[in-house]
Formats: structure tokens, C-alpha cells, sequence
């Protein structure tokens, strides 16, 4: 797009808007699909528990569920904490940096 320009003027155009583009992807869009892609075991659990009938159940079903519940909250706690946010987002600046220069 960039290469295919007239002139300098549409140069300078598409390459402040291809800026722009890429900082709305790095401040919106990646955190927002990265936040859905961790929360989203939490919803499928939720989907699963309402589309499936109600039934009775025992102790130790209920242990069951309530011990399968507490797991996909500690994994996403789990993912949310520590160094992997960090190292994602190195990777995803180091894979950009990539792109640029190839």
C-alpha cells in the first residue's frame, strides 16, 4: 500500500495512518482478544453449567464441581500473574520489530 503511492503526500498519509492502526492494535485490540482468550474457559464452564438440565446432585458431585470451578479460576489468576504477561508482550513487540525489518 505504502510502496504503491503517487506521491509523497499519500506516502506521509498511509504511513501516519498505518501508525495510527498499529497503535490501536497494540493499545486495544491485543489486550482485549488476550483478556477474552483468559477468560474464556471461565465462560465455557458457565455456558456448559446453564445448557445442561438441572439435576440432583450428590456431595461429591457438588465437591467435584465446585473443586473443577476452583481450578479454571486459579489457571486464569495463574496466567494473569507473574512474568507471562511480560514475556507476551516481548514477544509480541519482538515479533513486530521482525515484521518491519524483513
Amino acid at each position: 500500500l505504502l510502496m504503491g503511492s503517487s506521491d509523497f503526500t499519500e506516502f506521509t498519509v498511509l504511513y501516519f495512518i498505518q501508525i495510527s492502526m498499529n497503535m490501536l492494535h497494540r493499545l486495544y485490540i491485543d489486550p482485549c482478544a488476550k483478556s477474552i482468550r483468559s477468560l474464556w474457559p471461565r465462560v465455557k464452564y458457565i455456558i456448559v453449567k446453564k445448557v445442561k438440565p438441572i439435576r440432583r446432585m450428590t456431595v461429591t458431585q457438588k465437591a467435584e464441581e465446585e473443586r473443577k470451578w476452583r481450578k479454571i479460576n486459579d489457571d486464569i489468576q495463574a496466567r494473569n500473574e507473574g512474568v507471562d504477561p511480560l514475556i507476551d508482550a516481548i514477544a509480541l513487540c519482538s515479533t513486530n520489530i521482525t515484521i518491519r525489518i524483513i
